[in-house]
């Protein structure tokens, strides 16, 4: 008695499995339908009826169980019961054969001789069936078509989570350093820039790291990403990507930002070199149309209204145990070591022209000292600015004492700290001594990475008288502004 086994697979959608167990298997091409893959023996892959295609679903037998009996077999659940009905589990293909094997090969109950039997009967017909199929399925041998395989009748989308997932990784695996591998991936309904202008923005990524993903919907996640710019700045940010299936793979159908999470900005690049530190320092022609007076460069040069040049050197000098208290040298010196020895500075040059101690007639200053620092970056820079004014302010609410040498010392009074944009000065006096009433302005500016200095000192043209309980008159009001003229002057000096 011929018997016959039929059963649906899958769904009514899907083709029937008819396996003979008795006589001759039928040798003809099979029809159109959901086959094992013979190269992923865990999914389906759809055969049009001559060929495979690159279709594939999963692969997941309604009503068949593993046998309890037997965990290598499958058994049939009809709802209420077991059937006598047991197949073998799908094979798995190891190498790429067309093939349209049955998802199941049932096999007839019985005793375990019977069964052996049935194995190797089973086996024959299998291999004589396959043999049969390999012949009818030969590639060249039915026309086949180079042309875009046909969609297979409609199959639940096999988009998955972690099929989502494993898609994304690879997605940001290729930038930013394959960026047209990357644009493979991306669906033709894409909404997406062009594809040099996509290039050209990963051209500016020096690296981009997948920190986290999870499920956003049944077709699209969040990934969390982390960018480093080649500017050394960098982006944390939450993103939504949707994926669709396009011939059967995973292509990105379209993304956007959700919100920045963490935002910092470059890192600011310094753009004066510490080689080209003489430059921003005046020259002597420079400074006698800024002061109106002549200033030399030559030592030897003098006479009233003329200034001459002292010192010049690289580096700090060191004037703190001149002056009280000591934390306030860097309003007398300019170049101070005892003001910049907690900074990382580059490079340091300080020039002074006139005498420390010196006197003017009419209100040109006879003291010019003028000063340039550079730093590693402009935030350095910045930095030493900040706290310059934080330790004038302090400074500026008491008298600061300076001793210049051959008995001539100095107990100035200061004003009110002034500052602007990038520069703040401070005006002081004192009266007494050799030189009488004597006036002084301190300035300090900063542009990038470069930090500027000026000190001026002149005899204040007025007449003072001596107060029996308030001593000599000191009015920092005295001063004339020009070292903030000369600081403003070396700040313009400071170009790349």
């Amino acid at each position: 008695m011929i018997r016959k086994l039929t059963r649906d697979l899958r769904s009514a959608s899907e083709p029937y499995l008819r396996v003979e167990r008795e006589g001759t298997p039928v040798m003809s091409n099979p029809p159109a339908g959901w086959y094992p893959d013979p190269d992923k023996g865990t999914l389906l892959r759809y055969w049009d009826g001559s060929k495979w295609t690159p279709y594939h679903a999963s692969a997941q037998p309604d009503g068949w169980y593993p046998d309890p009996e037997n965990s290598t077999l499958l058994r049939y659940w009809e709802g209420d019961k077991s059937e006598s009905v047991v197949a073998t589990r799908p094979r798995s293909a190891r190498t790429k054969t067309y093939s349209a094997e049955p998802l199941l090969t049932p096999i007839d109950p019985g005793n375990a001789a019977a069964r052996r039997r049935s194995k190797t009967v089973g086996a024959i017909i299998t291999a004589i069936f396959l043999i049969a199929v390999a012949f009818v399925l030969r590639p060249g041998q039915h026309g086949e078509s180079t042309s875009s395989p046909p969609e297979p009748p409609s199959v639940a989308p096999s988009i998955t989570f972690e099929g989502m997932r494993d898609f994304v990784t690879g997605y940001y695996n290729d930038l930013p350093a394959h960026p047209y591998d990357a644009w493979a991936k991306l669906s033709p309904r894409h909404d997406q820039t062009p594809q040099p202008e996509f290039v050209e923005f990963w051209a500016t990524i020096q690296s981009v790291t997948l920190i986290s993903i999870s499920p956003r919907d049944a077709t699209s996640v969040v990934a969390r990403l982390r960018y480093v710019r080649n500017d050394g700045g960098s982006d944390t940010e939450d993103r939504w990507l949707k994926i669709v299936l396009v011939q059967g793979a995973m292509r990105l159908d379209g993304s956007g930002r959700i919100g920045s999470v963490d935002e910092t900005q470059p890192l600011p690049q310094p753009t004066f070199s510490s080689k080209a530190i003489d430059r921003v320092l005046l020259t002597a022609d420079h400074l006698s149309t800024v002061l109106g007076i002549h200033v030399t460069n030559d030592p030897s040069a003098g006479g009233p209204g003329t200034l001459t040049m002292k010192s010049s050197s690289y580096g700090p000098s060191d004037h703190s145990s001149q002056v009280t208290p000591r934390s306030c040298v860097g309003l007398v010196f300019s170049g101070d070591h005892n003001v910049y020895s907690a900074t990382d500075f580059a490079a340091m040059k300080t020039q002074t022209f006139g005498d420390l101690y010196g006197s003017s007639s009419g209100r040109e200053p006879y003291l010019l000292e003028q000063a340039a620092v550079v730093f590693a970056s402009a935030e350095q820079a910045q930095g030493f600015l900040t706290s310059s004014q934080a330790q004038w302010d302090v400074c500026s609410k008491g008298e600061v004492d300076a001793d210049l040498g051959f008995e001539n010392g100095r107990a100035f009074v200061l004003g009110n700290v002034q500052s602007e944009p990038n520069l703040i000065t401070v005006t002081m006096a004192s009266n007494g001594g050799l030189n009488g009433p004597d006036a002084c302005q301190q300035a300090l500016g900063v542009l990038d990475n470069v930090v500027v200095e000026a000190r001026t000192c002149e005899v204040p043209d007025v007449t003072t008288t001596y107060d029996p309980v308030r001593g000599w008159p000191k009015d920092p009001g005295w001063a004339v502004p020009d070292a903030e003229r000369v600081a403003k002057a070396m700040l313009e000096n400071v170009t790349p």
